[in-house]
């Protein structure tokens, strides 16, 4: 990572992880992807300059001392700054992994929070490898922790794919379009839907189901138009990736990030997935990064960044012809 991208992340936590009443901060997730998929100093502190204009900064600690049980802390945005403190604090002394498996359990039910972004903030500072960063992230998931309804008793049991279908083919939906404003807000009311009830026990996972979960989420994408909250599997997926990997219950994890795709899946308007693209003639990576690097849009960039990573991963075109079109390369939505 340059030092100018190191610089710019760590002045950026100067501010919240949240503005305009809960839109979220991707600074240092779009510096960082910019950053790695080639993007210059130039470009990347022009990012940074035009973006902290729409930012809203810290507000002082209020001397809160935090405990370590996180749960009291929960959805409780003025504790920002005494959260981060606490968590940088813990990350010094314990490190981040021990860290993760101190923390995290208490977080895997509200990981619809922001639609996402503390998952994939987390997911970023670990590939920074920056404390501080992380402590920021952690305090993220905490102040935007929302647990989702849905989690009544169901006698069916399906396979992943077949769970979204089976909420696609209820009638109850038909119609149906989600309140609130924000894809959380909307997540948060679809889970107390009535065709939502038992959802989160209709379906199992392990720990070898998220590759069957990126598959079915960049399809997911790729058939929705660019829809804004298909980005956000797409991405979400990635992060979960990355995060679990220093999880030692990462299928409790899994299972709770899958509930909250399947709200996602609604608010999308449950399209039916595709699955034979066409990725016969696709441009390079390096077309595609260069690309990207033109553009002031932190979702596009992240998306990009997200697609590469996961395409050395899973080898799967389906990314590259994803960041393709998202760059404009490809004009097939």
């Amino acid at each position: 990572m340059k030092d100018i991208t190191k610089k710019l992340i760590l002045e950026g936590h100067k501010y919240s992880s949240q503005y305009k009443n809960g839109l979220s901060n991707h600074l240092p997730m779009a510096l960082y992807a910019l950053d790695d998929i080639g993007a210059d100093d130039k470009k990347i502190e022009a990012f940074y300059n035009k973006y902290i204009g729409i930012l809203e900064k810290c507000k002082p600690a209020k001397g809160e001392v935090i405990t370590n049980d996180i749960s009291n802390y929960l959805s409780e945005p003025d504790l920002f700054s005494d959260l981060v403190e606490f968590f940088e604090k813990e990350v010094k002394n314990k490190g981040f992994i021990s860290v993760f498996n101190e923390y995290l359990p208490s977080l895997f039910n509200g990981v619809s929070g922001a639609a996402f972004h503390p998952l994939i903030r987390l997911a970023f500072a670990v590939e920074m490898q920056g404390d501080t960063e992380i402590a920021h992230a952690f305090t993220s998931w905490v102040v935007a922790y929302q647990e989702l309804k849905g989690k009544e008793k169901s006698e069916s049991k399906y396979g992943l794919l077949e769970s979204l279908i089976t909420l696609k083919n209820n009638p109850v939906f038909d119609g149906y379009k989600p309140e609130g404003y924000g894809v959380f807000r909307r997540m948060e009311s679809i889970s107390k839907h009535k065709g939502f009830t038992g959802y989160y026990h209709s379906f199992e996972v392990n720990e070898n189901s998220l590759a069957e979960m990126a598959d079915i989420c960049i399809k997911l994408y790729l058939s929705s138009n660019d829809n804004f909250t298909a980005l956000h599997a797409v991405t979400s997926c990635h992060a979960m990736r990355l995060v679990t990997k220093h999880c030692k219950d990462k299928v409790e994890l899994l299972h709770h990030y899958w509930h909250a795709v399947g709200a996602a899946y609604i608010d999308v308007g449950m399209p039916e997935l595709i699955s034979n693209f066409d990725t016969s003639e696709l441009p390079s990576w390096e077309q595609i990064q260069s690309k990207a690097t033109e553009s002031s849009n932190d979702h596009l960039i992240k998306l990009v960044y997200t697609c590469k990573e996961e395409f050395k991963f899973y080898k799967s075109p389906l990314y590259q012809l994803a960041a393709s079109q998202k760059v404009g390369l490809i004009k097939d939505y």
